[in-house]
């Protein structure tokens, strides 16, 4: 009874190998408590029908739409075919057919939207699912213009991991980490699914028959209005479609992006079995590879299809970043059925992958070599050259930006010098790309260019360095690679053709606000021109925006620098540059601490005091332009005047004359000889020519009356030097406790403009001549917002004490310019005496003030403005008593 009531519930009997169905005329078996089996279906119906689900698909009351699944029967039943016999075309139906079985009870799971795992019943959720076709009109963005700045990548790098894994699998996995992945679809370009509906085994036919993605794509088979199905237009829109055909057949650099695909059946290998918690919201992007496309002897593939399959990879990753994912799950794209060579194919990813440097967390390779593998064009399989060329690889973005160069899906199409970037639209296919990618010909062909597109420039390569990646044929063939110009970041060419043949440094990002004129960095950046005024520039004293954005205002390098004689010049050392410190002021002759420094022959005798002093200040160097020390620290020190060289050279006969010597360079002689220790009225050797040759000599005549002065200070006005009392004021002891309470630059600097103001308006009041500049009307007002911006941090308090001594110093400068010392003696004016400090160093019968006793240093007694007398300065007047005898 139980063999009988088996038989009725399986509906069939087996006598040997024959079997027979049973069909009952009574109560019929209920298809939906019932699994798929050998009696029912492998080994009876199954046979009866051809490998194509549109065969079934117009009866969804027939059974094997409501069977329950068993995967371990389906492996069986996959098992059972015979492996030697694989080239049969027994073998290949029967296979088909078991997969068409599992597309069909897909179809079935989808439409009950529910299934049975361990006896739990898993419902389905109804997620939203949008289709968006791409075609070769479809534009992604619009161009824009942003700051260079704003140039930033969503990662700081890309990393690679090839894997041999399933990809949903990966999927799955990648989901549960956080990542937002999708996942690449090799697709048919003419049949949606390829051939998923007669039971084929590749990618894109695994993916339907364990998911529901056959909504999106097959229009034939899905359901009405499962799926949203837009397309993206010319005007970066998305609009509803109409029909299929803005799908199929696929355009040749067109995809279609899927989102809210449900994903609930494992791995065939796992016998297509039920997945517990079934993945939602799955989102991938089909995208054809070429079919049996040309290859070179090389076994790689010839240039219209290379430099077309880098477009596509291109189009694939620039919709992934425009739907905003941080993570591809690619495959070895048309490496399989459709026989594109995989190590060509994984270097064209590779070209692709540093182009999107940074615009994607991780890039996964999910690759699993199958009966497509170990071919003529694959013999070792798909998994190993992807791994070796891809795996492990880390890219980061690159650290220039350059014209006709990318960044993702943006093109470069101008660099302004004020930092802006003009980029191009993003579309699908913008120009046919030019088969010959950088090794074309018709480069400079403005027609040619109108017509089809080129690489774009590599943005590895600057200036500064080489591309790491010369060495690569495909890296070389989808980018440019410029020559570098010889005058880097100063070249002064601007023409067009000059500027695309060779590489150039980027501008400098300061631009006008750049002060750095080091010649380094002149070299390694573009600059704007100059401003001939200088700091002194109206306009950009006045801030014109338009002017500082098309020129610099800095210091200038020196032309001269290290050969500059204009040293002791202030002005000329304010506005520019030199390589070496601040000059002594005695130098070249006058400074006793350089004579000491190098003519003390032990450095161990010389005192830290003259040491500090020579390294902290520059002086001329003693042998000029026959200077042979290479060393940076001398440079950095010394500065070498080019003397014109004596015609005579080493037959001169002038050796003798001091004048001579000190006028021009001569072979073997320093420019500035060493000091003699001996005055030159005192030198034994002083007419010996060869002591001549190397010491020079002071105090070449013996004084018996006023010591010589060279009154340096007559330039000076010192009436004028009343308009910077404001320095007094900083230095005053109570202003001095405000700064050190609030030591603050903005603070302090605020400070000393209200000190000044209040100067410039007590010097008004007096009407003093004394060459300030006459207050403008608004000058009150101005004040008023200094005090604003000085309160707080200052207090009320603060700023009373500010206006009270800045007065009082400034009223005080007044009087004393308006009373000047002496007793009157207008001798004193006519020989100037009236503005000398007078100190009497001897016995003098004359006492007209108050002992005042000076103790002078060395340096002081020596200074060319310092005049030692032995009589009253007013005896050299009209009197003449300096000159009569007693």
């Amino acid at each position: 009874m139980n063999c009988y009531d088996n038989c009725l519930s399986v509906g069939a009997l087996r006598f040997g190998n024959i079997m027979m169905q049973i069909v009952p005329h009574t109560l019929a078996a209920d298809p939906d408590k019932t699994e798929i089996n050998a009696e029912n279906w492998y080994e009876t119906e199954m046979f009866n029908i051809k490998p194509d689900i549109k065969t079934m698909i117009t009866n969804p009351q027939h059974p094997i739409f409501r069977y329950k699944w068993n995967a371990q029967i389906w492996i069986e039943q996959m098992n059972k075919l015979d492996v030697k016999d694989r080239q049969s075309k027994k073998y290949d139906l029967n296979r088909h057919l078991l997969r068409v079985t599992v597309m069909l009870n897909t179809i079935g799971v989808v439409r009950k939207k529910k299934y049975v795992v361990d006896g739990e019943e898993i419902i389905l959720k109804s997620e939203p699912m949008k289709t968006i076709g791409y075609n070769h009109q479809s534009k992604l963005l619009y161009g824009k213009t942003i700051a260079q700045t704003d140039m930033k990548t969503p990662y700081p790098s890309t990393n690679i991991i090839v894997i041999n894994e399933d990809c949903l699998v990966l999927y799955e996995k990648l989901v549960s980490e956080g990542y937002r992945p999708l996942l690449l679809n090799m697709a048919n370009a003419t049949n949606p699914g390829g051939g998923y509906r007669k039971g084929d085994g590749a990618q894109e036919e695994n993916l339907f028959r364990r998911s529901d993605y056959y909504q999106s794509l097959d229009a034939d088979v899905a359901d009405k209005d499962r799926s949203e199905r837009l397309y993206c237009t010319t005007k970066c829109e998305l609009k509803q479609s109409t029909t299929f055909d803005e799908y199929y057949p696929m355009k040749e650099f067109g995809a279609i992006y899927t989102s809210g695909i449900t994903v609930f059946r494992q791995t065939e290998a796992n016998g297509y079995a039920f997945m517990k918690n079934p993945l939602y919201n799955v989102c991938a992007i089909a995208m054809a590879a070429y079919r049996d496309p040309e290859l070179t002897k090389e076994k790689m593939l010839e240039k219209k299809f290379a430099i077309n399959t880098h477009k596509k990879i291109e189009n694939i990753f620039a919709i992934a970043h425009h739907h905003k994912h941080d993570c591809l799950v690619l495959s070895a794209f048309g490496c399989g059925a459709f026989k594109n060579p995989p190590e060509h194919v994984a270097l064209l990813f590779k070209s692709v992958i540093y182009q999107y440097a940074g615009y994607f967390k991780t890039i996964y390779f999910a690759i699993v070599d199958d009966h497509n593998t170990g071919n003529r064009i694959n013999p070792d399989g798909n998994f190993l050259p992807f791994k070796t060329i891809l795996d492990g690889l880390n890219v980061h973005p690159p650290t220039t930006i350059r014209v006709n160069g990318v960044s993702g899906p943006n093109r470069i199409l101008n660099k302004t010098s004020d930092g802006k970037l003009n980029l191009s639209d993003v579309c699908i296919l913008y120009l046919q790309p030019c088969q010959y990618g950088s090794k074309c010909h018709d480069l400079k062909n403005p027609q040619h260019n109108n017509n089809y597109l080129h690489p774009p420039i590599c943005s590895y390569q600057d200036a500064t360095s080489s591309c790491e990646q010369m060495n690569d044929e495909v890296h070389m063939f989808t980018f440019l690679h410029n020559i570098k110009c010889q005058y880097d970041g100063q070249c002064n060419d601007n023409d067009p053709k000059h500027l695309s043949e060779y590489d150039h440094p980027n501008y400098c990002i300061d631009g006008g606000n750049c002060q750095n004129v080091h010649q380094q960095h002149l070299f390694a950046y573009r600059h704007l021109p100059l401003c001939s005024d200088g700091f002194n520039c109206s306009k950009y004293l006045k801030r014109d925006n338009d002017h500082c954005k098309e020129f610099r205002h800095c210091k200038s390098m020196c032309p001269y620098d290290n050969c500059c004689i204009q040293f002791h010049d202030k002005q000329h050392f304010e506005t520019t540059i030199h390589s070496f410190r601040l000059p002594c002021p005695f130098t070249p002759y006058n400074c006793s601490m350089y004579v000491e420094f190098i003519q003390t022959g032990n450095t161990n005798k010389i005192s830290s005091e003259v040491e500090n002093h020579c390294y902290k200040y520059s002086h001329v160097c003693p042998f000029g332009r026959q200077c042979k020390t290479k060393d940076e620290r001398h440079f950095e020190t010394s500065i070498h005047i080019a003397r014109k060289i004596c015609s005579d050279i080493d037959k001169c006969l002038q050796l003798t004359d001091e004048e001579h010597l000190e006028s021009f360079s001569h072979p073997g002689i320093r420019d500035i000889r060493l000091f003699c220790r001996e005055p030159g009225f005192k030198c034994p050797d002083r007419l010996k020519n060869e002591h001549l040759k190397k010491y020079r000599h002071g105090k070449n005549h013996n004084h018996l009356s006023a010591v010589q002065s060279t009154n340096l200070n007559a330039s000076i006005n010192f009436v004028h030097n009343q308009s910077y009392v404001a320095k007094a004021v900083r230095q005053h002891s109570r202003i001095r406790l405000i700064f050190l309470k609030h030591n603050i630059p903005a603070v302090k600097d605020n400070a000393f403009r209200l000190i000044t103001a209040l100067v410039e308006a007590e010097f008004a009041k007096k009407k003093t001549s004394d060459g300030t500049t006459p207050l403008v009307d608004d000058h009150d007002y101005a004040m008023k917002l200094i005090e604003k911006k000085l309160i707080p941090p200052l207090t009320d308090h603060d700023i009373s004490i500010i206006h009270q001594w800045a007065k009082k110093i400034a009223q005080e400068s007044i009087k004393l310019h308006e009373n000047p010392m002496g007793i009157g003696y207008i001798v004193d004016r006519s020989l100037g005496t009236d503005k000398h400090v007078f100190s009497i160093l001897g016995p003098h019968l004359g006492h007209y003030y108050g002992d005042i006793i000076i103790v002078f240093k060395k340096e002081i007694m020596f200074h060319p403005d310092a005049n030692f007398s032995i009589q009253a300065g007013t005896s050299f007047g009209p009197s003449g008593n300096a000159y009569k005898r007693s």
